[in-house]
């Protein structure tokens, strides 16, 4: 199972631009700002810690990390983490 981490360090903290409820994802790892999305997927049996289906959102940063944001589902639960494939700072 792939380590989940806190979603809020990647969450820009201001809004992207005024009179925008916008906000932008950095990289978990160096708070690169430019992400690309991938198509997101629903996998069951997936290992976290819950049970049950969750929703993975590919991203990419243009400094090498690969990572995802996650939404699982577990007995009217809806976690939200991030979970690091591949880290710039290993690089």
């Amino acid at each position: 199972m792939k380590p989940e981490k806190d979603i809020l360090p990647v969450i820009s903290d201001k809004q992207i631009s005024v009179g925008s409820d916008q906000r932008n994802l950095f990289c978990p790892e160096c708070g690169c700002i430019n992400t690309h999305v991938e198509a997101p997927y629903l996998k069951v049996g997936e290992s976290w810690h819950g049970n049950g289906e969750v929703a993975i959102t590919p991203l990419w940063s243009e400094c090498g990390s690969k990572w995802e944001v996650c939404i699982g589902f577990h007995k009217g639960d809806a976690p939200i983490f991030v979970r690091i494939n591949e880290s710039c700072k290993s690089k």
